[in-house]
């Protein structure tokens, strides 16, 4: 088609391009016989048969340029089509190879897996082969994989955050609890947003005698206090600390193996422990309080420590 199209509009373009110098020619004649006879060229018979060639030769123009015309609008046309078709192929190519590169990668992975992940992956293959299609099976143990990553990222860039925040906002000017020391208010914030993630952290081992010398040096780290405990006492539900941590709290007293006490705040049912009784919790230690004895009378110095069971 585009190859008719092309000779027919190139001949066209002959037959134009000759007209043109035709219909000159005859102009020029016309005009030559006109200033040869003079006003009555009109009625010339010479002159008419010049009028009338001329215009048939721009007909010929008219009709040529026509053909020309439309035989250029097929052959763009054709070329248009013809590249979008190819321009169609290209991409049905690059989408195979793209698909071909995928799958090549997909190989690469599952056969570069390695430890843990490569243990995972096969347990989750081997239970989706007898559902599935050996390719689907490995896909979806693949996308299974990919969200046991997310998820183990989420949850480290989770911990990153709350060690940031453990080591950082502690008021270390005054270690005294019952002024403007604020690390009773640090403590409760950490366990109100990391209280899970802290259930299944390892306490450290603290020396009381150490922190009761130096408590600032333990300010942030996750530390495990252990005595008899008594003074237990439940805070209701409409206490502030309660609404705010969103669970049952009580306050106690913790005599250590080594005598020195501390004022504790736990995060927890207080209906699970009984005055007098041996117990373990863990949390942060915020600085000093003051304990008053209420059977002797007076007063002495300990640690504020807010925990969790």
């Amino acid at each position: 088609m585009v190859e008719i199209a092309f000779f027919i509009g190139g001949l066209s373009f002959l037959v134009l391009m000759i007209s043109c110098v035709m219909v000159t020619i005859y102009y020029i004649k016309k005009k030559m016989l006109k200033k040869y006879i003079g006003d009555n060229y009109l009625e010339d018979e010479k002159y008419k048969k010049f009028e009338k060639r001329s215009k048939k030769w721009t007909i010929a123009i008219y009709i040529s340029f026509a053909i020309v015309g439309l035989s250029v609008s097929i052959t763009d046309g054709e070329k248009k089509k013809e590249m979008r078709i190819e321009a169609e192929r290209q991409a049905e190519m690059r989408l195979e190879q793209e698909k071909i590169d995928k799958e090549n990668k997909i190989i690469e992975r599952v056969n570069n897996l390695a430890g843990d992940d490569k243990v995972f992956f096969e347990e989750k293959y081997n239970t989706y082969i007898a559902q599935m299609t050996e390719k689907e099976a490995r896909d979806k143990a693949l996308k299974d994989l990919d969200d046991k990553i997310k998820a183990q990222k989420e949850k480290q860039a989770r911990l990153d955050k709350m060690y940031a925040s453990f080591k950082n906002g502690w008021n270390t000017k005054t270690t005294d609890t019952d002024s403007d020391n604020t690390n009773f208010e640090k403590a409760l914030e950490l366990f109100s947003i990391y209280g899970y993630e802290m259930k299944e952290m390892e306490a450290a081992t603290v020396d009381i005698n150490s922190a009761m010398k130096k408590p600032w040096d333990y300010y942030g780290e996750i530390v495990n206090v252990k005595g008899i405990v008594y003074n237990i006492r439940a805070r209701p539900p409409e206490d502030s600390v309660v609404k705010y941590i969103g669970k049952p709290c009580f306050d106690a007293t913790l005599r250590c193996d080594n005598g020195i006490q501390l004022v504790i705040i736990i995060i927890g049912d207080a209906s699970f422990y009984n005055n007098n009784s041996y117990a373990s919790f863990k949390g942060f230690i915020c600085g000093h309080a003051i304990l008053v004895n209420t059977k002797f009378g007076g007063e002495s110095r300990g640690l504020l420590f807010v925990g969790q069971p």
